[in-house]
Parts: C-alpha cells; structure tokens; sequence
C-alpha cells in the first residue's frame, strides 16, 4: 500500500499490481524446499530428500581465489566471461562432434531459468504458444506466463513399464500460435531419455510449424544402462533452430551459483544476450569464475558416478514397487523415482501431505507437474545411501501403515 496525505488525513492507497505476477503461484517444488529450510530452522526433524549441493573442490578453489584477489568483483561482458564460452563450446564440441563459435553462439546465463527466459522474451510475444511437456518442471508454465505466453501442454503417457512420448499425439497439440517447442531429455520428474527416431520426429514437427526448439538438457549427464541421450541440435539440421540449454546445477552439484548456458545459432543468441543484457547485465562473475574451473575439471575427471547412482536407483524403485499397490518403474534418466501411487486410493497431494503429517518425510505431489502427473510422487535418490535408506523406510512404513488401516476397515 502507499500512503498519501489527504486534508490532514492518510489515505492508504492500494498499489495495482501486474495481472501477470498476480497470477504467479509459488511452485510446489519451491514450497517443498522452503518447507524443508523451516523444518531444519525450527527442528522439526522433516525429512528432506536434497541432492547434494557441494560443488568439486576444484570449483571451490577457483571462487575462494576470486574472493581474495578480487578478480570476480565487477560485471562480465552480457553473454559471459570469453573464457568460459570457450570452456562451454569445447564441452559440447566433445559431446556433438560440431564446433561452435564461442564468441556467437553460446550465452552464460543466470542459471537455466535465466537462458529459457531470455529465450521466450526473444521469440513469443504476447499470447503466443508455448508447446510444454505434461508432466514436465513446472517453472516452464510459470515463465511463459510472464513472459507473456500461454502454455499448451502435451501429453507423456504411462505404458506401464514408463512414459513415452507419441510425436503425433504432440503433433495436434501444435496451434497456429505456437512459436516454441520445449523438449526436456532426461525428463524430469519421470526419467523420460528420448531416442533418435522419436527426436527426429519431433523436429520435423518443428520444421513444418517453424518452430524454435528449447532442448533442456539439465539432466544430460544422468542416463542408465539401455538408453542412450541424444540431443536434438546434433541430428539433421536441426540446430539451426534449437536452443540448448544445461547448466551447473545437477551435473555439479551447485544450484546456488546460478550458471546456466545456451548454445545455438547466433541470431537467436544475440536477440538472448540483449534481453539478458536489459534484465540481470550478465551472469554471477564469481560464479562464472568457478564455472571455468569445473569446466576444466571435468574435461579431465568424471563427475558423475554412473555405478553409485544406478545402485541408490535400484533401492529406491524396489522399496517403491515393495509396496502393495504402488507401481514404481526404473527411470531411464534424471535422479528421481515418480511412483505411482493411485492403487492406494490416495491422491497425489493426499499422499504427500500424510507422509509429511504421518512419517515426517517431505515429497512434492505429481500433481505439481501437471495434470498428466496425478496420482504420483516424485523424490530424488541422488543422495548419501544411510540417508536414502532411513527416508525410504519412512515412506515404506507409513505406506503400510495406510494398507493394513485399509485392510481393517474393510473387515469391519
């Protein structure tokens, strides 16, 4: 409110807000993580299952030596440190066999969401079409309504043994408005790894609608044994008209330092650093400093360890499919378990609000996800093996507890 003198007296005047941030809901997945900080404040003892948030050492060394020597103090230039666009492009070039230009087709962001948002104030104006995955994460639906869009969702289906994507079926879901394609492999929240035929369909699609593709890709480096990522740049000539967008946030275990990047063709990354230059000026320059550093570290040392993580993927799935009722598939991809938990007669919201009021375990609702994500849950296994186990016999007992509640009232 603003006050303002009036004859003597205030009159408390009420400010107009934007429709489009009055519009904004506070993601599930955001109110998980706060709910999780609370509950660590207040010693409530919720369980959380966080994926881990250390970054390399040698990423750590290279921010502590910016801290003391000042050369993270000021502004980069808008698109990012030159260094670290080469480091970005040698990366790719070793992942796509394609050499990129690091002075014009690849951009430093302020993590993914700042890439994906530069790109939707680039392409779409107002009440254009957004092609997003259901489910899929939600900040896809909450950017494009502030960037002024409109999400039209696409459907994953569940065939039992995991989610597919139908090209056809996507195919109508495409309007006369649509301007962009969000493709996410791996896909979160349900492990989702898209194959070649199945991108070389989808950028076909892209192709006779003019289509610019969003190929998130933040979960590149998590794929398990019998699928294989691809990325949709690489195949025909699609990366004329796709934007790749990855980060450090997973691969490095380093959310908080907020580096994204895009690579693409020039036009559309130039059109992206302007809008990058008008919102935040550039990305962190500390961050951008460790960024370099973990870049280079990785060339020379896995980050990722494929084995540890398939093992806790397996003890998190068949805890899961332990339960009576509970249908749980293995993930092709990405680090989450999405059981489906409808057999119980419970809702994906009912489901998560007694786990946390019953077994103190917070989990985010499939619902979150959209419609399509009804009647799952969604938990990470991306964590130290004692912690993932004590939170998976949490869940398991309360589930049990709810069958064998289930199996009394019904003998009464």
């Amino acid at each position: 409110a603003v006050n303002s003198r009036v004859a003597g007296a205030v009159r408390v005047a009420r400010v107009r807000l934007a429709r489009r941030a009055q519009d904004l809901e506070v993601a599930p997945t955001t109110r998980a993580i706060e709910a999780a900080r609370e509950s660590a404040r207040s010693g409530a003892g919720l369980f959380a299952f966080r994926d881990p948030r250390r970054p390399p050492p040698a990423g750590l060394a290279a921010v502590r030596r910016a801290l003391a020597d000042g050369s993270g103090d000021f502004y980069t230039e808008p698109a990012g440190e030159l260094e670290v666009r080469r480091a970005i492009a040698l990366r790719q070039r070793k992942r796509w066999g394609r050499s990129l230009d690091p002075h014009t087709e690849v951009m430093v962001s302020s993590g993914v969401r700042g890439a994906l948002f530069a790109l939707l104030v680039s392409a779409i104006d107002v009440g254009d079409h957004v092609a997003v995955p259901d489910p899929g994460w939600p900040g896809y639906a909450a950017a494009v309504r502030v960037a002024g869009g409109r999400c039209v969702p696409y459907p994953l289906e569940d065939s039992g043994t995991g989610f597919v994507l139908d090209p056809d079926r996507l195919a109508r879901c495409i309007t006369p408005l649509t301007k962009l394609l969000v493709l996410n492999t791996p896909h979160n929240p349900t492990g989702l790894v898209l194959d070649g035929e199945t991108l070389r369909g989808l950028g076909r699609i892209a192709e006779s609608h003019n289509l610019v593709i969003v190929a998130d890709e933040a979960y590149e480096d998590f794929v398990y044994a019998g699928a294989h990522h691809q990325s949709v740049a690489c195949i025909e000539s699609y990366f004329e008209r796709t934007i790749t967008i990855s980060g450090l946030a997973k691969t490095f275990r380093a959310p908080g330092w907020r580096i994204g990047w895009a690579v693409g063709p020039a036009e559309i990354i130039a059109s992206m650093t302007k809008v990058q230059a008008a919102i935040t000026g550039c990305a962190s320059a500390l961050g951008q400093l460790g960024a370099s550093a973990l870049l280079q570290h990785e060339a020379a040392t896995p980050i990722v360890d494929a084995e540890d993580l398939d093992a806790k993927r397996s003890v998190a799935v068949n805890a899961m499919a332990s339960i009576e009722g509970i249908r749980c598939f293995f993930p092709q991809g990405a680090y989450f378990a999405f059981p489906y938990v409808r057999g119980l007669g419970l809702t994906s919201a009912a489901a998560a609000r007694m786990l946390r009021d019953r077994a103190g375990v917070q989990v985010v609702p499939g619902d979150a996800f959209g419609i399509r994500g009804s009647g799952y849950l969604r938990f990470p296994f991306r964590l130290p093996l004692p912690e993932l186990t004590l939170g998976l016999d949490l869940i398991v007992a309360s589930l049990n507890d709810v069958i064998r509640g289930s199996a009394r009232s019904n003998a009464t």
